[in-house]
This record gives structure tokens, sequence and C-alpha cells, in this order.
């Protein structure tokens, strides 16, 4: 879908900024983060896949540094769920049709 439609690449940011903001919000706190999105893989076959780093905690709304921690089974449902709903939308599925369960939190 991507390969054809490299105009979607742009939303993956997103999508995935979006989970590690989530949780961050979940615990009061800002974190930062940055990202690099790669279209192809090592033998320049197609292989579009996004690359983040992020602080290893936040500020809370006090101005104090706090650690953050991310559970990887959690923010990859969310992350699935994520493209899921956007791939939905691109397709023309309304988001109702497309998620019969509820969002996942972090």
């Amino acid at each position: 879908m991507f390969e054809a439609n490299r105009w979607l690449l742009n939303g993956l940011f997103a999508l995935a900024a979006d989970n590690l903001l989530y949780a961050a919000e979940q615990r009061g706190l800002t974190t930062g983060i940055f990202g690099a999105l790669h279209t192809y893989g090592r033998q320049l076959n197609w292989n579009c896949h996004i690359h983040l780093s992020w602080t290893s905690g936040g500020i809370n709304e006090h101005g104090a540094w706090k650690k953050l921690s991310f559970a990887l089974p959690k923010v990859r449902a969310r992350w699935v769920w994520n493209v899921r709903q956007s791939s939905a939308v691109c397709m023309g599925v309304s988001c109702s049709a497309a998620a019969a369960g509820s969002h996942p939190g972090l």
C-alpha cells in the first residue's frame, strides 16, 4: 500500500510518535522524539520502516525530570491499531467498521 501511495508515508511518523506521546501524556510527562523513515533495506529492496528515538524520560508539570519506559507489547498493540485505522480510512472503509473494539491504551 505504501509503495504505491508514497504520500501516505508522512502519516507513519504521526502514527509512530502518537504511541510514545500517548504513553508520556498518560504519565503527565512531555518527552522528546525524533525519527527517520527508511523505505529500502540493505539490499535495496522495498522495506518501509521507521526508526524512532526518544528521551529516557520527560518533564512533568512542575518542571521535574521523571524516567519513562515503555511496555513493548502495549506499544506494539497500539501501533498495529493505529496503522489499521489509518489504512481503513485511506481505503475508504469507515473507522467504526474497521475497529469493532476500543482503542488499546498503554
